[in-house]
Parts: structure tokens; sequence; C-alpha cells
């Protein structure tokens, strides 16, 4: 299900441009924390902050922690917000987008954007902004799909050619799973930690 859900909405928007700045055990953490399995202890709570100290300067370090917030969190929340709209277009057999859904939509350039570390216009900036809207074409594309499918109660097939028999229990099973890495994710990503979001 994990490879999925990544495959069929994967905006993990910059985090790969930066993915040379972060010690193999930040990766590691972050993939447990996210995966559909995962799971995040206060142990591996500590290890992730004790990392983001040696980053470099409390600058680079803050930088780092905006791209991850800007491109995990926001991914994990925004398709926490499609699922759920897949679940409220299923039920009602018609397209239906969650309030928070569109506001997601139009933050997510904003958010990105306010992520980058690089100068606007410089070539890094760029490259960046054109990466953003590849994958954001891919996701928006098979957004439009997930909630067709749902509202029809066809199967789904992906912009990447990949079909996926849906019904409202599997839509409430990705959704619970998402909502759950989304709670750990936040967690991992304050400094203080609290037991009651793993």
């Amino acid at each position: 299900m994990k490879k999925m859900i990544i495959v069929l909405i994967g905006i993990i928007f910059s985090l790969q441009l930066h993915a040379q700045d972060m010690p193999p055990k930040m990766q590691l953490i972050i993939k447990q924390t996210m995966a559909a399995n995962g799971y995040l202890t206060q142990e591996s709570h500590d290890e992730f902050w004790l990392e983001m100290k040696k980053i470099g300067t409390d600058v680079e370090a803050q930088q780092l922690k905006n791209v991850m917030e800007a491109s995990l969190l926001f991914g994990q929340e925004y398709q926490k917000e499609l699922w759920a709209s897949a679940l409220q277009s299923y039920e009602n057999k018609k397209i239906i987008k969650t309030k928070r859904l569109l506001e997601l939509e139009k933050e997510s350039i904003i958010r990105f954007k306010a992520s980058l570390p690089y100068p606007e216009g410089s070539k890094n900036y760029k490259l960046a902004i054109e990466s953003y809207n590849r994958n954001m074409k891919t996701s928006n594309e098979n957004a439009k799909l997930l909630l067709e499918a749902s509202a029809n109660h066809v199967p789904l097939t992906s912009a990447q050619g990949q079909v996926l028999n849906i019904d409202k229990r599997y839509i409430e099973k990705v959704l619970t799973t998402i909502s759950e890495s989304f709670k750990r994710l936040k967690n991992l990503f304050d400094k203080d930690w609290n037991s009651n979001k793993s």
C-alpha cells in the first residue's frame, strides 16, 4: 500500500534536492516514520534532533527543517485531505473536495517557494521550480483520476498506468494509514517529544 500511495500521489517536492545535505541516519528515521507500517520512538526522535544539530549553522539547520516541513508535512497533509475527499466522493457518487484540500492546492506553490534556500531567479531556484512543476503535473492528474474513480465506483488507472481497484474499505484504510503517518511526522519535526503522537 505504501508504494501505491507514494506513486499515486507523490508530492515530495524538494527533499531530493537536499538529500545530500541530510545525514543518512536522518533519512532512515524519516523513512521509518513515514512508512505505512512505520513507527517513531523517543529514541529515534532524539537521534533525529541530535543529527539536526550537526547539520551546520542554526540558519542551515532551520533551512533544512523548512524544506522538510514544506515537502513532507505538506505532502502528508495533502494526501490525507485528498483521500478524505475520495471517501466523500465515493459516498456521494460525485466529485467532492474537502475545504482543506482546496486550501492546500492554493498554498502549495507559495509554501514550496518559501522553503527554498536559494535566491529567487538563481539556477538552483529555477531547477527546483521546474522539478516542482513536473511533480505537481503528475500529482494533479492522479488526484483528478482518484476522485473520478471514487465518485464513479470504478477501478483507478493512474497517470503511470497502474490499475487499482478501490472501494470504501480500501479508501478508509489508506486514509487511516496516512493520518497516522502524518501524526508521527509532526511529532518528529517538533523538538519536544510527545508520546501521544507516535
